[in-house]
């Protein structure tokens, strides 16, 4: 085989290599995206029984998913906007502190029909295609022994009120409360105990940097962001009881938690997703530098019958190996074959055919 078919040959078989590696990435790009897809349905099915009413509501006001709760208080919304629904208005909401930074994560509502109060949780989270959604759970407030100045309490504080608690204690997304101050663990949910490895009286009373691989000084510095609302979604890197580092998503905001302002953290385990658009993406880049290595050479070439020159496209004569070398990535390397050794050299008594023929 000349030099010049096994480079290409070469060139080629690593394309195919890559190709079928990035078809089996996208293959289980695919399988985590169906995976997502069973965790969001247990979610709803979730959000579907807690004693609360809950919808998700997206930039442009629209309601995108509504449990049955809301709409036993609210109605169907039928297509109108959250601030048609909600708060019974033909306007948005100016500012609207959903979207617009102004929200701290929790806000009094008054039902205009019912009287009743509810205390409204606000957290960011993005649907499987990456957009931006907010998800709100109103919890009723009434008899909650909110603290003073009308703050609620956080869901599953012990105040009494034992629809609070389904909330933070029978959650399956792993729930967290920091004390900002001191970066202790508060409290973790049964769902962060499975996750991180770690007993409840264990988790309690540990430093989120014991978990959090950043530095203390990062870390501190991404919870005084929390904490201000300048910030509610993280990605971080969670170290779980058994030493294994974890890609997490976090959405992290202030509440009050008897008298006491600490953060809550929703915490999202992201690795297999994150690997499987990383393997992708490199994938594709080396798919891509292969395919700039392959020149490939398509259509009618005219030829010359007896000298196999080449006509180019301006219609000039080149060499063949000349015309080949510019438009591939071939590098030739100078031969003669049997028969024109014959031709050239055959009368010579220095010239021994079968020799060359080996």
């Amino acid at each position: 085989m000349r030099d010049e078919d096994k480079t290409r040959q070469q060139l080629l078989y690593e394309l195919n290599r890559l190709r079928g590696k990035l078809q089996g990435t996208e293959a289980r790009y695919r399988q985590v995206k169906e995976a997502l897809k069973y965790e969001e349905k247990r979610i709803r099915l979730l959000l579907e029984e807690i004693p609360a009413w809950v919808c998700m509501q997206a930039p442009d006001h629209t309601l995108r998913w509504y449990n049955r709760r809301f709409v036993e208080l609210f109605g169907e919304p039928r297509g109108r906007r959250c601030y048609e629904v909600i708060r019974r208005r033909d306007k948005p909401c100016e500012p609207c502190p959903t979207f617009q930074g102004k929200s701290n994560g929790r806000w009094e509502y008054t039902e205009p029909v019912s009287g009743k109060a509810y205390a409204v949780y606000e957290s960011d989270f993005l649907d499987m295609e990456g957009a931006p959604l907010v998800l709100k759970i109103g919890v009723e407030s009434e008899g909650c022994g909110n603290p003073p100045g009308g703050r609620a309490r956080m869901p599953g504080d012990p105040c009494g009120n034992e629809t609070c608690k389904p909330l933070f204690e029978t959650h399956h997304a792993v729930m967290l409360l920091i004390d900002p101050d001191s970066g202790v663990v508060v409290d973790g949910n049964p769902s962060a105990c499975e996750f991180y490895g770690y007993p409840r009286e264990r988790l309690r009373g540990m430093s989120i940097t014991d978990i959090n691989i950043l530095t203390r000084e990062e870390v501190f510095e991404e919870m005084a962001a929390a904490r201000a609302e300048n910030r509610r979604r993280f990605l971080f890197r969670h170290r779980l009881s058994s030493g294994v580092v974890r890609d997490v998503e976090v959405f992290s905001g202030p509440v009050v938690v008897g008298g006491k302002s600490l953060l809550c953290s929703i915490v999202h385990d992201v690795s297999e997703r994150r690997a499987a658009e990383t393997e992708r993406e490199r994938l594709i880049e080396e798919l891509r530098r292969a395919l700039g290595e392959v020149k490939t050479l398509r259509g009618f070439m005219p030829i010359c019958a007896q000298c196999k020159n080449i006509r180019d496209d301006k219609g000039y004569w080149n060499r063949i190996e000349a015309y080949l070398k510019k438009h591939s990535e071939i590098e030739f390397t100078h031969g003669i074959c049997p028969a024109c050794a014959e031709k050239l050299y055959g009368d010579e008594d220095w010239y021994d055919g079968e020799a060359l023929g080996e």
